[in-house]
């Protein structure tokens, strides 16, 4: 995918199609793609995160620089993207001996960062959203539509956790 839209897009596909075959689990989607920033274009992921009934959160990964040529070399492909990866024309123009273009980062930076690297930094990042959003929800008061039977339950559980343990 080209652009960060598209990427999100991408993403959002992923995570849908694991909620349908795990509604009740935590799932994550991620996708990698292309967003243009002159003079050239960085690959990015997004990484979807999406609890089991909750808000869905997102995390975007370091972005590492590919060339205009070799974004657009991979564009001239039959196929274009869909068949030729932009990490298969670096290989191939740097010399990696596997040729297989599946980790451009680690061919860029000589190894010091790497795809998995990346992707780790992005999911991080939406684990991180997350628990900010969990830890700020911490103090909202209970305004469902059993609030006052919830609020009587949390304040019950309240004055018996602070009082001796008369019922032991």
């Amino acid at each position: 995918p080209v652009g960060l839209d598209e990427i999100c897009l991408g993403a959002r596909t992923r995570v849908n199609g694991a909620l349908a075959r795990y509604p009740e689990d935590f799932c994550v989607g991620i996708e990698s793609g292309l967003i243009s920033i002159t003079p050239g274009y960085f690959d990015v992921a997004v990484i979807a995160l999406a609890p089991p009934h909750g808000p869905w959160y997102y995390g975007i990964s370091p972005g590492i620089r590919f060339g205009w040529q070799e974004v657009q070399t991979a564009r001239l492909k039959p196929d274009g993207l869909k068949s030729c990866t932009v990490g298969m024309v670096i290989a191939s123009t740097l010399g990696d001996v596997n040729a297989r273009g599946d980790d451009p980062h680690s061919v860029l930076t000589k190894g010091r960062l790497s795809r998995t690297t990346t992707l780790t930094a992005g999911v991080v990042a939406a684990l991180a959203l997350s628990a900010a959003a969990l830890v700020l929800s911490w103090n909202l008061p209970l305004l469902e539509f059993h609030s006052f039977r919830q609020t009587q339950t949390a304040i019950s559980s309240y004055w018996l956790w602070g009082s001796p343990h008369w019922l032991a």
